[in-house]
């Protein structure tokens, strides 16, 4: 779950006014922390003299507290929220209300990789963590992280059976269910979540790489296969499902994916053109080398392709544009040594070896200096 809607979720209980008043600038940070407004909000913390008759130190520490998990610093955040508190136990109706500042506590625990004093936060949040999405969610994940497998999927039914469409629960459950080798479970859960109208292209993404991060590889490709389905004309889902085929030896599979991405934008047509050299699919490969952006990668690769076709009159003809763009190594010029060498230019060939320096690809000319000089005593061509 990104950071962003993270906070969307938490920020429910804050419940400020809709309109704040101009000279209540604390319910004008919490409407804008309410609304997204990360950057505004700061700004109008950071002007707010804390010691000012009026204020609500409950509401902007709480305000300040949701910031810092913003800028994902649970320690600032806890010491935010403990402000919070302790100005809370100082009135007579707090508001947002102690069990909220719990709540958010130990969201902060949970960034913090702190799942015990979580469930403890959980504990003083009361209903309140019954009535939210977060409060489920908190209490599935840091059961889990202490090992109460079995309690943390009690957690996840019951929070996924008050709150169905919640994607947050979906994703808690996913986690458990592959931790707990439950693929199936976890498979079908993340099926119907993809299918769901809510369900957005990266959070599709997002459930299916939670498989490739757990081993599960084929899981992972079929889900972001269906993903593709779900959302064709996503680009990134469409790639993640190409980098997984290419990932499984599955180049054939992998290209077509990149394909389709590179028509849309070709800065992965070079990417598309290196799936299906890898296929054998040499001839696609060339193509969609050509319609890559102009540049020394396109034309290290094409090298590659023409040597692989034996196109060697077209590949030897390279010289001149590496020439042009001042690019000079010791690999391309064994390539064009060798495409030389194929069109019976000998003498060329070898002057683009005598300028070979590095080690290794001076090892691996050797069998091609030794074909040069047995073709000059016996011509091959």
């Amino acid at each position: 779950m990104s950071v962003i809607a993270l906070l969307f979720a938490i920020t429910f209980a804050m419940a400020p006014a809709k309109a704040a008043p101009a000279e209540d600038p604390v319910g004008l940070a919490a409407i804008l922390v309410q609304d997204g407004h990360w950057d505004r909000a700061r700004s109008v913390l950071v002007s707010i003299d804390e010691s000012a008759p009026g204020i609500n130190l409950v509401r902007l520490n709480a305000t300040r507290g949701l910031l810092a998990l913003f800028d994902q610093d649970p320690g600032l955040a806890m010491r935010r929220f403990r402000a919070a508190r302790e100005a809370a136990e100082q009135v007579k109706e707090p508001e947002p209300k102690t069990e909220v500042i719990a709540l958010y506590m130990a969201r902060a625990h949970m960034m913090a990789e702190e799942p015990a004093e979580a469930l403890e936060a959980l504990g003083r949040a009361g209903t309140t963590a019954d009535e939210s999405v977060l409060g489920w969610r908190v209490r599935t994940n840091a059961l889990r992280k202490t090992g109460a497998l079995s309690e943390a999927w009690t957690s996840s039914v019951a929070g996924r059976s008050r709150f169905p469409d919640a994607g947050s629960l979906v994703r808690a459950h996913v986690d458990l269910a592959v931790e707990m080798n439950l693929l199936k479970d976890a498979v079908d859960t993340t099926l119907d979540r993809v299918e769901h109208e809510d369900c957005t292209a990266d959070e599709a993404r997002d459930l299916a790489l939670r498989f490739r991060a757990a081993g599960a590889l084929e899981d992972a490709y079929h889900l972001l296969e269906a993903g593709v389905l779900r959302f064709p004309n996503d680009l990134r889902i469409r790639v993640a499902n190409a980098a997984l085929a290419l990932e499984l030896n599955k180049p054939a599979q992998g290209a077509r994916q990149l394909q389709i991405a590179a028509e849309a934008d070709i800065v992965y047509a070079i990417e598309a053109a290196e799936a299906y050299r890898r296929a054998g699919a040499l001839h696609q490969a060339l193509y969609m080398n050509r319609i890559a952006a102009d540049g020394p990668e396109k034309l290290r690769q094409r090298l590659g392709l023409l040597l692989e076709l034996e196109s060697f009159e077209e590949a030897r003809s390279l010289e001149s544009r590496f020439a042009r763009m001042g690019i000079e190594d010791d690999q391309i010029r064994y390539g064009l040594a060798y495409a030389h060498f194929r069109q019976g230019q000998t003498d060329r060939a070898e002057t683009l070896l005598n300028r070979i320096q590095d080690s290794g690809v001076f090892a691996q000319s050797i069998g091609l200096r030794e074909a040069i000089a047995e073709c000059r005593e016996t011509p091959c061509f």
